[in-house]
């Protein structure tokens, strides 16, 4: 494409991510989508991410972050780069330099190649993977080029039949350096692997690169190997590793958080509700980022004061006392007493059942009071419902209304703030047993 095409118009550019032209798009038609900025320092596309600082062989593949830009012949490996760089690799998809053994690499159809054989080697088999895979001036079989063997009787030296190697050992018919041979370091047949070369007769990477799983791997960037042999990056659920330095970094999708190792929905997650690692009690759901802790009166209900959140009173602001024999709590009026699920109010004192919040916040107050004796007494009691001196809701519940009066109440609470559920007489206390069982859900911030 030619470039002076591209500058065409400032004020167009690229989408925001990586554009990849076809090979078959004419010319035309690239000059109505090539109008744009072009950033002369690093000539590709202008954009807020441009060129990403320095490059190596370990860089991210794949498309690059919002607002960064590569030409149509370049792929993104931690910024912009050619394509056809062999120095990070050849595939669209990979950033790790090509490993040719004993060549220099070129890029043909998205593989690694071989550009040119280090001197006194020969590419005899075509074959890119092993590179150029014969030393001519030792090799039996191709002793000064690919093909010309020496007889039986005679090795190669230094690119000739020869019926001595003097001071090299013969392999098989080959005169070879075992010191510096990588197909016979440090003895005949003892080859090294691909990228290792021989060094005083012994294996060695590249320098940056260590040996791991036989094979020469940057330990700064690579997922399996990252800052050792074996410390492999996992990918979380709903996230991605990678390697960078040496360390696993994670990256999180969809709405997700990174807590710790975890990418995590931090509205619903109980062991990071509303951010990370701020756990709820245990038992406790998290929705929309706040712990929710549900009491009910009936459930909760035990022979010890404060206990699961409930105590229970009389309207005097005196403690009942509870009696094993009868299950219940019971104030200094005869009349006066609590049960799991509800109770009966005195001549002179109501019954007071009290909830005390653990923690501020805000509640939902659910539930119904009903009558509970029958057909008997003269007429219904009185119900209310109290956030200290604040009176939330309050009725009056018939005789013989065993169906009830329903409550929905929402509100706000400190921590430590009390609500009363009170039963109070009519005209009269006379069979006035009462079923009133509220729940309370506690919504926090953890």
């Amino acid at each position: 494409m030619d470039r002076a095409l591209l500058a065409c118009a400032p004020a167009c550019r690229y989408p925001s991510t990586m554009v990849r032209w076809p090979g078959w798009m004419s010319t035309p038609l690239l000059a109505a989508v090539a109008c744009m900025s072009v950033d002369p320092a690093n000539e590709s596309p202008s954009g807020t991410g441009g060129v990403g600082g320095a490059l190596d062989g370990g860089a991210d593949s794949g498309p690059p972050p919002d607002g960064a830009l590569c030409w149509p012949t370049q792929k993104w490996c931690g910024g912009c780069v050619e394509a056809t760089d062999p120095k990070y690799g050849c595939a669209q998809s990979a950033c790790d330099a090509c490993a040719v053994p004993q060549a220099s690499a070129k890029c043909e159809a998205d593989q690694c190649g071989v550009q040119a054989c280090d001197a006194g080697y020969a590419d005899c088999n075509q074959q890119p993977a092993d590179g150029c895979e014969i030393n001519t001036k030792a090799d039996h079989g191709n002793c000064g080029g690919c093909g010309k063997a020496c007889t039986a009787s005679e090795g190669c030296f230094q690119g000739k039949c020869s019926s001595t190697c003097g001071a090299l050992a013969n392999c098989n018919g080959s005169c070879v350096n075992s010191a510096t041979d990588p197909q016979h370091c440090g003895g005949c047949g003892n080859a090294c692997a691909s990228a290792q070369t021989c060094q005083s007769g012994a294996c060695v990477c590249p320098s940056g690169l260590a040996f791991c799983a036989g094979a020469c791997t940057d330990t700064k960037a690579s997922k399996q190997h990252c800052g050792g042999c074996g410390k492999a990056c996992t990918d979380p659920a709903n996230g991605v590793a990678s390697c960078s330095n040496g360390s696993c970094v994670l990256a999180c999708f969809g709405g997700t958080t990174l807590c710790g190792s975890q990418c995590v929905i931090t509205a619903s997650n109980s062991s990071h509700c509303g951010g990370c690692n701020k756990a709820c009690a245990t038992g406790e759901p998290c929705q929309a980022g706040s712990c929710v802790a549900t009491y009910v009166a009936s459930v909760g209900f035990s022979s010890e004061q404060g206990k699961n959140g409930w105590s229970y009173w009389d309207s005097s602001g005196s403690p009942m006392t509870f009696v094993a024999a009868q299950n219940w709590w019971q104030g200094p009026d005869p009349f006066v007493n609590l049960t799991a699920i509800g109770g009966h109010p005195g001549s002179t004192l109501d019954a007071v059942r009290r909830w005390t919040a653990p923690k501020a916040g805000s509640v939902k107050i659910t539930g119904k009071a009903s009558d509970a004796h029958g057909k008997c007494g003269a007429d219904g009691v009185n119900v209310s419902i109290r956030k200290g001196s604040t009176l939330l809701w309050q009725s009056a519940v018939a005789l013989d209304d065993n169906i009830g009066v329903a409550f929905n109440l929402a509100s706000s609470v400190a921590a430590g703030e009390k609500i009363d559920f009170v039963l109070n007489k009519g005209v009269d206390n006379y069979c006035d047993s009462t079923a009133f069982d509220p729940t309370i859900v506690l919504s926090y911030a953890p």
